[in-house]
């Protein structure tokens, strides 16, 4: 977008992969000074190599950070696009990390393994790769229909996992992580009995991360009045004997 701004181009898309190619691609042009047609389709194309094989790099040091072994490297990419996306203004990849290091501590308290935790941490909102980012960062209140694209992104990240040679545990994790005991969370609506125990742990850590980080519509809250509100969702929504130790 060309306006009235001085020497100032506006790169606008709601894909923020393809947004950050275009970004880096007019950089690149502009720098060099040949703006043709066939220049610009050798360059993007060149470019988005280079990227892609970047995302790939993001997605392998994010597990080599978290401490994971380095398997099934084709979810590599998939880690490595978190770091372009965004919900309600955190970054998804942050997010994911953080998520990963709560489960793991509580797993490992709980006598589980917390290298699976750890794992399903990181990967419980890989469905949000598919989520417009207009609805993934209204700064308002969800429509209805909002709320049901929302709420798909457990299915389609179980979608992205189902054939990947993982743990079944760490699969229903990432599935069922928005259940609640009470059985108001979706996708299936199950109780308390009917969640898996690797859900719960990430639903916990994925709870407080939200709660305590910034968002769009709010600044984070204090972890103290994050925990207060946790305990008050105990015998509800969280099953006290993972949220209460929290």
């Amino acid at each position: 977008i060309i306006d009235d701004t001085p020497e100032t181009l506006t790169v606008s898309c709601f894909d923020p992969i393809r947004r950050e190619k275009a970004k880096l691609t007019l950089e690149a042009l502009i720098k060099d000074g040949r703006i043709q047609p066939g220049r610009i389709e050798d360059l993007y194309s060149k470019i988005s190599k280079e990227f892609d094989e970047n995302l790939r790099r993001i997605g392998e040091q994010t597990v080599f950070k978290l401490g994971l072994p380095r398997r099934n490297p084709g979810l590599y990419p998939y880690i490595g696009r978190l770091k372009y996306r965004t919900s309600y203004g955190q970054s998804v990849l942050d997010h994911s990390i953080q998520v990963a290091y709560l489960s793991s501590v509580r797993a490992s308290e709980l006598g589980l393994d917390p290298v699976r935790a750890k794992r399903a941490g990181l990967l419980h909102d890989i469905g949000k790769l598919d989520i417009p980012d207009e609805v993934l960062n209204k700064p308002g209140r969800l429509s209805p229909e909002e709320f049901d694209i929302i709420k798909s992104h457990v299915k389609i990240g179980y979608e992205y996992l189902k054939n990947q040679p993982i743990d079944n545990r760490i699969k229903e994790a990432c599935l069922m992580h928005h259940e609640k005991c009470d059985g108001s969370g979706y996708p299936f609506g199950v109780k308390n009995d009917k969640i898996p125990v690797f859900a719960k742990i990430i639903s916990i850590a994925d709870v407080y991360d939200a709660m305590t980080a910034a968002r769009v519509y709010r600044k984070g809250l204090c972890p103290f009045t994050v925990i207060r509100e946790m305990e008050n969702q105990c015998f509800s929504s969280l099953d006290p004997k993972y949220a209460i130790p929290f």
